[in-house]
């Protein structure tokens, strides 16, 4: 689930992840929807938008 946010914040299509990772599309979207629910996000660009100012250098 982790791989799945991190590839995320790179904007990082949810195929591209499962390709790079070798599972399947399916099993990245449901790890994604797992991190939207987590967090409490309703959107990946909801996601991305409440992290990114966490991942970015002062």
């Amino acid at each position: 689930m982790i791989r799945a946010a991190s590839g995320l914040l790179e904007d990082r299509a949810v195929e591209e992840l499962a390709q790079s990772r070798g599972v399947g599309r399916e099993t990245v979207r449901g790890q994604v929807k797992a991190v939207l629910a987590k967090t409490g996000c309703r959107s990946q660009a909801g996601f991305i938008r409440r992290l990114a100012p966490l991942t970015t250098a002062a």
